[in-house]
């Protein structure tokens, strides 16, 4: 399969995914407390960013295959799953984090975090991380392309 029509087929899937679960849920929210600034964002206007970031990755590779650039599959395989595991993973890690926001937190630095926090966090930071891992993977495979001479 091309890799543009697999962009095509996961970003499909995931605007579905995205529609039909985060419409029904019960916190569709994240709230994040930045010193005296409180910011509320909406997780499908998240989810939406991410599924036009798909997007955007099919029509780059839509682009190399009409200038009739080969890519190195391996390279095209793991950027394929490093960029589509964290955006499954961190809506089922999102389900795991605690549905009610503490806006006001004690002084004790302690009671900041529980543990559950924590290992969430630590998960999206990995998530994270093997994203941008994926994406320069991406900048490599665009960079290593070859012509692809038809005869």
């Amino acid at each position: 399969m091309k890799p543009y029509k697999l962009f095509l087929l996961t970003s499909v899937l995931f605007s579905i995914l995205v529609l039909t679960l985060d419409l029904t849920a019960e916190n569709n929210t994240i709230d994040i407390n930045v010193h005296d600034t409180y910011f509320v964002i909406a997780k499908f206007h998240i989810w939406v960013l991410l599924t036009l970031f798909l997007g955007m990755l099919t029509c780059a590779y839509f682009i190399l295959h009409k200038m009739n650039r080969k890519t190195n599959n391996a390279l095209t395989i793991t950027h394929y799953l490093l960029t589509l595991l964290p955006l499954i993973i961190m809506p089922i890690c999102g389900n795991f984090a605690p549905n009610t926001t503490r806006r006001y937190y004690s002084t004790n630095t302690s009671a900041l975090f529980d543990k559950v926090d924590l290992s969430i966090l630590h998960i999206y930071i990995m998530l994270l991380i093997a994203l941008g891992i994926g994406q320069l993977i991406f900048i490599v495979n665009i960079v290593t392309s070859r012509k692809n001479y038809v005869s």
